[in-house]
């Protein structure tokens, strides 16, 4: 098995990060059937600060952040390799660059989902209605215990 690597995305990813958002948006089975165009992924993503998740040359992950807000806009795996600690590597790779506090919001349906943040830390602040549907709003406070946070 390849070693992990996190680093900023390049222009060149877009592509494959484009592929793997919409793969795993309808793996997920929790977003209304809509295949986005890379336009789309272009505009739901600009002006977002992206980290790219490689096994080897492989794209395995990606996570946007919208910096002014320190809100985690996006979190999303390549399906066949989900379960496999890249998430929490890219969480813990976004907290380390970008800092906490920080929030996501996550489909209220997602139970994987939720359950994953909420075990990585997250703590569900409210519920409100979005275009995906209803949603939990997540935050991540600084852990004084962590070196993550600093």
């Amino acid at each position: 098995m390849n070693r992990l690597s996190i680093a900023p995305a390049r222009a060149a990813d877009t592509p494959g990060l484009y592929a793997l958002f919409n793969a795993a948006r309808a793996h997920s089975g929790h977003f209304p059937p809509h295949t986005h165009s890379i336009d789309e992924f272009r505009a739901v993503t600009e002006g977002e600060r992206i980290l790219v998740a490689r096994r080897g040359h492989t794209l395995a992950g990606f996570a946007a952040i919208w910096v002014p807000d320190a809100f985690l806009h996006h979190l999303f795996i390549a399906p066949e390799l989900q379960r496999q600690g890249i998430g929490r590597q890219l969480l813990d790779a976004t907290l380390a660059r970008f800092g906490a506090p920080m929030t996501l919001k996550c489909i209220t349906t997602n139970t994987p989902a939720r359950r994953f943040y909420e075990a990585t830390g997250w703590q569900a602040r409210e519920t409100a209605m979005g275009p995906d549907g209803p949603y939990v709003l997540y935050a991540r406070e600084i852990d004084p215990e962590s070196t993550l946070d600093r």
